[in-house]
């Protein structure tokens, strides 16, 4: 017997029957309560949406500007590639700032607004562990475990980049005179028709 389950919305007593519909519902439900405290984003990326801070310098020469540029010139090598970089530059300029990796990845993180955020998945990609799924271990459709044997670790996953911080950070950048305002964002849209 099929669990019976009333909805949250708007018309009270309404009893849903079919599981596929309840399923709707939670997701329904888990839509009204969003918020970005319950997106997965890091307190400190919330924060920053809230409250951008100070601006960067990005001017040459700036410390930050030359650590960027190391780190994505060097974006296919290894972490220990950048970190010896890092201590190159120090033993060579041992009174400037040169940030540590996690340092100017946070940095451009801040600046980009790219901030991925994962989310398990079936290995079969039947469904994403997410809403009324998210506490489940094994796939309701294809009966496949959620993660390896004996782990926590997902055998598939996917990432998703929240919009909010992305534009954020575009909005920052022209306001500080770094890009000019993209005006296919704001232009009259005019069909091919017309």
């Amino acid at each position: 017997m099929e669990a019976e389950q009333e909805p949250d919305g708007e018309e009270p007593g309404v009893v849903i029957h079919l599981l596929d519909l309840q399923t709707t519902q939670c997701f329904v439900d888990t839509l009204r309560t969003a918020s970005l405290e319950n997106l997965g984003m890091q307190p400190e990326d919330i924060d920053n949406l809230w409250d951008p801070g100070p601006v960067l310098d990005l001017e040459d020469p700036s410390s930050l500007l030359r650590c960027l540029r190391h780190f994505i010139n060097n974006a296919s090598a290894s972490r220990a590639h950048y970190d010896a970089t890092h201590q190159i530059e120090l033993l060579n300029n041992p009174g400037d700032t040169f940030l540590s990796y996690d340092q100017v990845k946070h940095h451009l993180r801040w600046l980009s607004g790219v901030m991925p955020l994962e989310h398990d998945m079936c290995i079969k990609s039947c469904l994403a562990y997410t809403g009324p799924y998210s506490e489940l271990d094994i796939c309701p459709h294809c009966s496949t475990s959620r993660y390896f044997p004996g782990t926590m670790n997902p055998y598939r996953y996917f990432t998703t980049i929240p919009i909010g911080p992305v534009f954020q950070a575009l909005c920052l950048q022209v306001q500080r005179g770094h890009l000019p305002w993209p005006t296919y964002l704001t232009a009259p849209l005019h069909c091919r028709d017309q």
